[in-house]
Parts: structure tokens; sequence; C-alpha cells
């Protein structure tokens, strides 16, 4: 009987980590996606001379900081502060 009560909590769990794990992974793949994406475009820029090495791994560190907290919850919190 008491199987049976906890076998939707057990069934919405599955489907709920489902949800999770699909969602997290979506964000790391994007996340990973870009990473490669803005080295493979600064190497590119370094090989036709463009940049130089220095700046281009500035510019991809700040990319990579400034994109970790650009979208934190409590950065955007300061946006939408009424006071109260």
């Amino acid at each position: 009987m008491y199987d049976q009560a906890l076998q939707k909590t057990v069934d919405l769990g599955i489907k709920g980590g489902l949800a999770k794990g699909l969602g997290m992974g979506t964000v790391y793949l994007l996340l990973y996606f870009t990473w490669a994406l803005l080295l493979w475009f600064a190497g590119k820029m370094v090989q036709k001379g463009t940049i130089h090495g220095g700046p281009a791994f500035v510019t991809i560190l700040n990319s990579v900081v400034g994109g970790m907290y650009a979208f934190n919850p409590s950065f955007l919190s300061a946006f939408y502060y009424d006071g109260e």
C-alpha cells in the first residue's frame, strides 16, 4: 500500500531528474561550444597577424569571466531592486 502511494512521487522524480539533466546538459553544451568558438576565432586572428597572443588571451578571459557573471541571479537582482 505504501509502495503504491509513493509511485506517483517516484514517477514525478524521474521526470524531473530527466528534465533537469537535459536542461543542464544543454547549458553546458552551449557554454563549451561558445568557448571553443572563441578559442578558434582568436587562434585564427593570431594566425593571420590581426592581433597578438596577449590581447587575444585577455579577450578570451574577459569573455569567459564576464559570461559567468552576466547571468548570475545576484548580479541581475541589482537591476531590479525596487527599494523595499
